[in-house]
């Protein structure tokens, strides 16, 4: 008896993802990926943007999408929506936003009222409670109005719902909006976080925020997923343009196994399955990286602080490179000037000690 539940990371439907799909109505997912979700018993997904009909997306920084594409991922179930972006349209954006995703029939969670309950799937005689939350946010919340409560990280509800789906025989999954970006190894702090909520009972967490495809690691016999990436995204880079899929198989047990589905999202920003080649190279990454952080498990704060460097330095490399491979000179020329105060920014995360912060979303960079 067991249940089978994907998760894929960031779903960011605005930016050039709407202009393209409003302008061409393109297919945004390849329908051998659809094919492949489809099989699992549930699909779960971070909505990187809310979801409104009158959008203004004129700053860089704000992801805003509108409510005609949702259909282009209905082979999703549900999403989170505790990140980082989901207030990019204010109060009325997050209360639209469900709204829509009612009409729309997804399941949502992050947000909630007086009191916090976790998703719940269940097939098989196996209970699963997925508990959704962030540790980063761009803007304050702060309209009394929304009548909503964002769930934190740290609020002591995660905790007291850890303990209290696991004393009723569920399976408790953490999905988690946090880490430092661009980095495919998370920062100790936040690590340690992790950590806790495992001692606690939780059986497996998965987390996004990084924007580029992490690692795994297994603590007291239990995966964490360190960034699924970009599933749905416009980043300027190959490096922001790989994902992952996994698919954990779950028993009564707990985490039985899992499975680990390499996706790209093409330069006409569709998402598809990775060539042979380069289907090998991603999870050779994934694999390599996860060595590492095991490797070097018992001096981890040393190792990410010279990891970390040469992650920004891989990721500045992977934009231009990106960059100078898909554009004009003129147009390249153009990005380096306009985008000159993210650049610099990334100068400033190699010289910065990440291991003493929780995130690095103050510098709002996105390379």
């Amino acid at each position: 008896m067991k249940i089978e539940i994907s998760f894929i990371g960031e779903v960011m439907l605005g930016r050039e993802i709407g202009k393209s799909y409003t302008k061409n109505n393109h297919q945004i997912v390849d329908d051998l990926i659809k094919k492949k979700l489809v099989n699992s018993d549930f699909v779960f997904a971070n909505l990187e943007a809310p979801v409104v009909r009158e959008t203004d997306e004129s700053d860089i920084m704000t992801f805003i999408a509108k409510p005609e594409s949702l259909s282009q991922v209905d082979f999703i179930d549900g999403f989170s929506l505790a990140n980082n972006h989901i207030n990019d349209d204010g109060t009325k954006g997050i209360l639209e936003t469900i709204s829509n995703l009612k009409e729309y029939g997804f399941l949502w969670n992050g947000f909630y009222e007086e009191k916090y309950e976790p998703l719940i799937v269940e097939k098989n005689n196996i209970k699963c409670a997925i508990i959704c939350c962030t540790d980063v946010l761009n803007k304050e919340i702060s309209d009394a109005d929304l009548k909503l409560n964002l769930l934190w990280i740290d609020d002591v509800l995660v905790d007291e719902k850890i303990k209290q789906y696991k004393s009723n025989g569920y399976i408790v999954l953490l999905y988690v909006h946090g880490g430092i970006m661009f980095s495919r190894f998370p920062n100790p702090l936040f690590r340690n976080v992790l950590h806790s909520k495992m001692d606690q009972g939780v059986d497996s967490i998965i987390t996004v925020h990084p924007h580029v495809l992490g690692c795994t690691e297994e603590y007291k016999g239990k995966p964490i997923f360190y960034s699924l990436g970009d599933f749905i995204m416009d980043g300027h880079s190959d490096r922001r343009r790989e994902a992952a899929i996994i698919k954990l198989v779950i028993n009564k047990d707990g985490v039985s196994s899992f499975e680990l589905t390499p996706t790209i999202i093409t330069n006409e920003l569709k998402t598809v399955m990775p060539s042979e080649k380069r289907n090998k190279k991603i999870l050779k990454s994934w694999t390599s990286t996860s060595l590492k952080l095991e490797k070097n498990k018992n001096n981890y704060d040393e190792f990410y602080k010279k990891a970390f460097r040469k992650e920004i330095l891989l990721h500045v490399f992977s934009t231009l490179e990106y960059q100078i491979k898909n554009k004009s000179f003129i147009e390249v020329v153009i990005t380096l000037l306009t985008r000159f105060k993210d650049f610099k920014n990334m100068g400033r995360w190699m010289i910065k000690d990440t291991s003493k912060m929780r995130n690095n979303l103050e510098d709002k960079s996105m390379l």
